[in-house]
């Protein structure tokens, strides 16, 4: 991939969804691409980076100068969420279980005290 490719062009949004993670989808529609401009999409295709949208009103000093991070889920919620699946498997195989609230919380409990008694490497 060609991380030095930029676009640039008239978009009008036209859509938008929240997704389960609360991530969201955006959709925008554009003009007519000439066959340069869509090799030049193809070449950055699931890249990261940045998306700025203004209505006709864009400044140089509005483009962020860091690099785009597009992690979609914070830490905390990837526990969250593995720990939910390890329950379900748990749970599909007949394991007794509580509810996933206290099984999170049983499992939290479990290491944050390996942490405190430095059992975690």
């Amino acid at each position: 991939m060609n991380e030095k490719i930029k676009i640039q062009t008239p978009a009008q949004l036209v859509g938008y969804n929240q997704r389960k993670d609360r991530s969201m989808s955006i959709r925008f529609e554009t003009r007519e691409y000439q066959p340069e401009e869509i090799k030049q999409l193809a070449e950055i295709f699931q890249s990261e980076g940045w998306l700025l949208f203004s209505p006709n009103e864009l400044k140089e000093s509005d483009v962020p100068k860091e690099e785009a991070q597009t992690d979609t889920k914070k830490p905390s919620r990837r526990l969250r969420d593995v720990l939910f699946v390890w329950w379900k498997q748990k749970k599909d195989k007949g394991d007794t279980l509580p509810d996933f609230d206290g099984f999170y919380k049983a499992q939290m409990d479990n290491l944050i005290e390996q942490i405190k008694d430095n059992k975690l490497k």
